[in-house]
């Protein structure tokens, strides 16, 4: 067993109804705080009032920035700083699902500096340093997607460079996770469908990982197996509280484990797909998870014939290879059987911008692209992007 360690210092608090603590833990932090949300589903659903009520009852003060996009921009950031600054907050809440938990990270480390946003990633002035410090931050993931909310990961996309930008610090963990299967009730059929698989490629790509452990790999595996045991019943049945605690807990852990192990290609493809068309970031992943598998199961036989043990292939007369050769043909099973059987061209991606996203991937996604197992060069990419279309 090879050596390794790990930090999780995120408080997690997970249970049906555990949003009602939200006033009590934000009393540790102070009197005054933002909720940085997308808006649109919390306000129908009332729980942006919920949380402001129950915070007021804290004698908590509450601004509240719901200008959130999918794929959250740098301007945004930009404004939820100068809000934070001019309504001296004194912690974040971030209320939602990715998009929203992205947003409230870089709002928190950005507030505590006069640094610009963009300055802190790739290619920024601050960029080997990366951030001294955050305010205080409260996650509560309204999705089970991104895992985000018990990991160091933030994502942002600068809209100037059709960049997505991703960045690793101490200061993107939220303080507290606050994880109430009951608030992913009322998340539409694809919204679950996509999120949900989200959770799935977060894990098989770090249990692929060329830094995956055996802790990050007992992550993943449970993970992994309560996706396939549990997405589809979230999917077909909403209100299934069960499946909507089991996404939840595979969301936490499939976070946790890219938080350690880091992601692959799959996501090295996906985010200048999301970067230039402002796809879903789900969807994006499952046009070209299969093409990844279909070609990259041989860097690591054993791993992949698990990955489609778990997807449903149990043939005992099978070899890890012939199962790992298989692990495409499952996966699509799963994607079928949830609705997203996509492609790139569904996306709106054409033949002609093959080329650009495989130069954007390598100029923006070259950790993951070297975290992968094997070896990944040009035209692999090339053939990845241009096969899932």
């Amino acid at each position: 067993m090879k050596s390794f360690n790990f930090q999780v210092p995120t408080e997690v608090i997970f249970g049906v109804d555990t949003i009602e603590q939200i006033g009590e833990i934000g009393n540790r932090y102070g009197k005054k705080a933002m909720i940085v949300t997308g808006g649109t589903s919390a306000k129908k659903s009332g729980l942006i009032d919920r949380v402001v009520t129950l915070l007021n009852k804290n004698n908590i003060d509450v601004v509240v920035f719901d200008e959130v996009t999918p794929n959250p921009l740098a301007k945004t950031v930009r404004d939820g700083v100068s809000i934070v600054k001019k309504e001296n907050c004194d912690f974040i809440i971030g209320l939602g699902g990715g998009s929203a938990m992205d947003a409230s990270k870089a709002i928190a480390f950005s507030s505590f500096s006069d640094a610009d946003i963009l300055d802190f990633f790739p290619k920024g002035k601050f960029a080997e340093e990366g951030p001294k410090g955050s305010l205080p931050l409260i996650a509560v993931t309204t999705t089970a997607g991104t895992g985000s909310e018990a990991n160091k990961i933030a994502v942002i996309t600068d809209q100037d460079s059709n960049r997505k930008c991703g960045l690793k610090t101490p200061y993107a963990y939220p303080t507290v996770a606050i994880i109430d299967p009951k608030l992913t009730l009322s998340v539409p059929p694809e919204v679950t469908a996509a999120t949900g698989l989200d959770v799935f490629y977060h894990a098989l790509e770090a249990f692929v990982s060329r830094k995956a452990s055996v802790f990050t790999e007992m992550c993943s595996i449970e993970a992994m197996k309560l996706v396939v045991k549990s997405l589809e019943t979230a999917v077909k049945e909403g209100s299934n509280l069960e499946a909507r605690e089991d996404m939840a807990w595979a969301n936490t852990l499939a976070g946790i484990a890219i938080d350690l192990a880091g992601t692959v290609a799959i996501h090295g493809t996906s985010h200048p797909i999301s970067a230039y068309f402002n796809s879903q970031h789900g969807k994006a992943l499952s046009a070209v998870a299969p093409t990844f598998l279909k070609y990259h199961y041989q860097a690591d036989i054993s791993k992949f014939a698990k990955i489609a043990e778990i997807l449903g292939c149990t043939d005992a007369n099978l070899t890890d290879e012939e199962k790992a050769a298989k692990s495409s043909e499952y996966l699509i099973k799963l994607l079928e059987s949830v609705g997203m059987r996509i492609t790139l061209t569904d996306l709106g991606v054409t033949e002609d911008m093959v080329e650009t996203l495989t130069n954007n991937s390598f100029e923006t996604m070259t950790g993951a692209i070297g975290n992968t197992p094997g070896k990944i060069e040009y035209e692999d990419m090339y053939r990845l992007y241009k096969e899932s279309l």
